[in-house]
């Protein structure tokens, strides 16, 4: 060996060995050395073969044997060698014979690579795929392989699914085991998913049993290799018992949610104060103009409700958050979408949504035609106490005030000049407190009502010729909004007089700088005439509003608050309806509605 080749052997990367052929190392290079640990002394004496383990050693014999006989030149296997500390060494060992001119052997080369780590990293992939596979078979959910258009592998719990056996399972392609849409839409998503963006693709399909039976489906897949070609792979759960018990639960939802729609009591249901669901009831209760409740949906339960309760109903509403009990009917205030205001007791309750969220569940009752006739009972058992009282009053009253109003005629009629200016505000006087005890026996005696045919024109016409004077002394224009010919109506001509004297004075009295008073008559539906009288004054605040037609209250200076709890009740006693209305600033209209004599009989009147 010259230099050059020394020096090449004893620095190349690989370890080189001589080998005599008795088994001896000759020569080994410092690369092998450190592989195995010894010095260059301490190879030199000992056997070739003694660094092999011994399990190692039978195996390549044969390759040696056809090197000796040279019908190969050189042959490579894996052998494990055993370190001078005792370990493993996995080298690569390629073993060729060097031959004199005769052809005779003479020695033989080793060349070898530590492999030792591959091995072992080998070695764990091997450990990892046999308990990976172990895994898949035993698994409880579908595994399937699936690489060049074929199912490579699937494990017995896909083919237990379909109701195959493993074998049939592979021989199927993806179209023979699912619904045909269901195949045609998966395939183009795995495609977009996979192929184009290299993503998990999710996906649930029906797919067909062996019997036919349709199951559901539901499964991920992603890009893999195996074997170093690129393949799919994905697992798959039968979710048929989950979707059946899904469809059964939207089922009752449905059913559950048909019977609030059509329960007879209002209902809401609203998650941190905002409406997700009214029923047509409650719908109908705040006048919402869209049946669907749309137009509830997504606003606050707050903006119903009046405004001096929202601390109250928004601390109850936490209190309920941490309970199961409902809570008892509470008396609240309505608002309606179109302004009016509704009395309504309400009671709610937490449930659970169909996500198993908390929401609260409101019902709500409406009472404000009980509240109507609570009033009505109070006003009439006041009327009744009021009229009774009046009735003693009057009576003791005038007997004396006809005395005083006689001997005040007297009196002045014998006196000088200056003292009948006195008797002039006495007897204006005396003729106050007499208007005062007439309107006390009006509200006392007993409603005997002289009903005949009458015509709202000329019953309209004798009341503006009574007021016309003092109209045009307050620069007041009474405009007539009505044709001549004009229904009939039943009533008592001398008490619709009353009210319509009494209300428009009243117009005529909101207007000291003047201003218009515009009476309407028209027919409505409802077998009904519509009265309107409509003037130009100051208006009336809600506050007031709501107060007027109260036994004796007034803003007026010299009135009895009389007046319109008499009109109302006159109307009351047509069958009518009378109502105030007046945005507080500037005018007020009084709306009355009385029946059609075309459309009604006596005995509705009786």
């Amino acid at each position: 060996m010259n230099q050059s080749d020394d020096f090449l052997f004893q620095h190349s990367k690989l370890g080189i060995a001589y080998i005599g052929l008795d088994g001896r190392c000759l020569k080994i290079n410092d690369t092998m050395c450190n592989m195995l640990g010894y010095s260059q002394e301490e190879v030199q004496h000992i056997d070739y073969q003694n660094l092999i383990h011994p399990d190692d050693l039978k195996e390549g014999t044969v390759e040696f044997l056809q090197l000796l006989e040279g019908t190969v030149e050189q042959f490579t296997t894996d052998k494990r060698f055993i370190h001078k500390k005792g370990n493993i060494v996995w080298l690569n060992k390629t073993l060729s014979m060097i031959r004199s001119k005769t052809n005779e052997p003479q020695l033989l080369i080793a060349q070898v690579q530590n492999i030792t780590d591959r091995k072992r990293a080998e070695e764990a992939l091997t450990e990892a795929e046999a308990n990976s596979h172990k895994v898949f078979e035993q698994a409880l959910v579908g595994i399937y392989l699936h690489q060049e258009g074929k199912l490579k592998y699937i494990n017995p719990y896909l083919a237990d699914m379909f109701g195959y056996t493993r074998e049939e399972f592979l021989q199927l392609k993806g179209k023979d085991l699912l619904v045909d849409e269901d195949y045609v839409k998966v395939a183009e998503q795995a495609r977009r998913s996979l192929t184009e963006n290299n993503e998990t693709l999710m996906f649930a399909v029906r797919g067909r049993k062996k019997n036919q039976s349709i199951i559901h489906l539901e499964g991920h897949c992603s890009l893999t290799t195996y074997k170093g070609k690129t393949s799919i792979q994905g697992t798959v759960y039968d979710v048929t018992y989950k979707k059946q018990t899904e469809d059964l639960l939207r089922e009752n939802a449905n059913s559950f949610q048909r019977m609030l729609e059509y329960l007879p009591e209002p209902i809401v249901v609203h998650r941190e104060g905002i409406i997700f669901y009214a029923n047509k009831t409650a719908v109908q209760l705040v006048k919402a103009k869209f049946d669907a409740g749309i137009e509830l949906i997504g606003k606050s339960i707050f903006d119903l409700l009046n405004q001096d309760d929202y601390v109250e109903i928004n601390d109850k509403i936490q209190q309920l958050m941490h309970t199961n009990e409902a809570s008892e009917f509470k008396e609240r205030i309505i608002r309606c979408s179109n302004g009016e205001l509704h009395h309504a007791e309400i009671s709610s309750i937490r449930i659970d949504d169909a996500n198993g969220k908390p929401v609260i569940l409101s019902v709500f009752r409406n009472i404000t035609e009980r509240k109507q006739a609570e009033e009505m009972l109070i006003r009439s058992e006041k009327l009744s106490a009021i009229g009774q009282l009046a009735a003693g009053v009057a009576h003791e009253i005038r007997n004396p005030l006809t005395s005083l109003m006689g001997f005040t005629k007297v009196l002045k009629a014998k006196s000088t000049n200056q003292e009948s200016l006195y008797f002039d505000i006495m007897q204006q006087e005396l003729e106050r407190i007499n208007l005062i005890v007439n309107e006390f026996m009006t509200l006392a005696k007993p409603n005997l009502h002289e009903f005949n045919n009458g015509n709202l024109v000329d019953i309209f016409s004798s009341v503006i010729s009574v007021l016309e004077t003092q109209a045009i002394m307050t620069n007041v224009n009474i405009r007539k909004n009505y044709t001549d010919k004009m229904p009939c109506i039943y009533c008592d001509e001398n008490q619709l007089k009353q009210v319509f004297l009494n209300i428009i004075k009243n117009a005529i009295e909101a207007m000291p700088e003047g201003g218009d008073i515009i009476i309407t008559i028209r027919e409505v539906k409802s077998a009904k005439l519509h009265i309107q009288i409509e003037d130009q004054g100051i208006g009336i605040p809600h506050t007031i509003i709501e107060r007027i037609g109260e036994t004796f209250f007034t803003t007026k200076e010299k009135g009895t608050g009389l007046g319109l709890m008499i009109s109302k009740r006159i109307i009351e006693d047509h069958q009518g309806s009378f109502q105030i209305s007046s945005d507080g600033k500037k005018g007020t209209i009084v709306d009355i509605y009385l029946p059609n004599f075309s459309q009604l009989t006596v005995s509705d009147f009786i």
